[in-house]
């Protein structure tokens, strides 16, 4: 597994320090304003959980509609992340087809999801799972379309094999516990955490970081 020696991973709970779900999305959006404004930052991205740890990922179960003439529609239960546009590009995950996230994938949006190469090899042999329509939680429940499907990587290996694997916008998800902001640095990273924590605290002084160091000290 290769990680970028140049990304610090910061730790956030708004929840825990007072702000109520509505207001997540927002502040996610003012602090990575913030942050990519720092001297030396480039790129940063907001997800639920760290990229490239499989057993850390949040599971859904995920239901496909009923086929004419099929029974009734079984779950699966899938690993999946919470991200926003710009982790794809930060991460060096690879769309090998339809479209990935945009900024117009918001909360008023449509509800979509990028699912893994081995999650369309599951769900839909032979068939092309963009434009294909999942339901999260049970066979009533929210429906979302597959615009997009993501290279297997590090982020879906277990034992070194890829497992089916989601991916939702961040700002269309129940953003509750610790959320992952991801900084890619021009300069070692570490010269940022002190400006990252100013920036942090301008955002909303009330909401403290939980942990800020790089993403590969995170993973050994």
């Amino acid at each position: 597994l290769i990680v970028k020696w140049s990304i610090g991973r910061i730790g956030l709970n708004p929840r825990e320090y007072g702000l109520e779900l509505q207001q997540i999305p927002a502040y996610l959006r003012q602090v990575c304003e913030r942050l990519r404004a720092l001297p030396g930052a480039q790129r940063v991205s907001a997800v639920a959980t760290p990229p490239l740890d499989y057993n850390l990922s949040r599971q859904r179960s995920v239901f496909l509609p009923r086929r004419e003439g099929a029974g009734s529609s079984s779950g699966v239960s899938v690993r999946c992340n919470y991200v926003d546009e710009r982790l794809l590009g930060l991460m060096d995950f690879r769309l090998v087809s339809g479209r990935g996230f945009t900024s117009s994938d918001n909360e008023s949006g449509a509800r979509v999801a990028l699912v893994s190469q081995a999650a369309a090899l599951e769900l839909w042999p032979g068939e092309n799972p963009v434009g294909q329509v999942i339901r999260i939680g049970d066979a009533e429940g929210v429906a979302c379309e597959v615009i997009g499907v993501v290279a297997d990587g590090g982020y879906n290996l277990k034992d070194d094999q890829p497992q089916p694997y989601l991916f939702f916008p961040i700002v269309q998800s129940p953003l509750y516990g610790t959320l992952t902001v991801l900084v890619e640095a021009g300069v070692p990273p570490h010269t940022l955490f002190g400006p990252a924590r100013e920036a942090l605290r301008r955002a909303n002084e009330r909401v403290l970081p939980v942990g800020i160091r790089t993403l590969h000290e995170s993973i050994l």
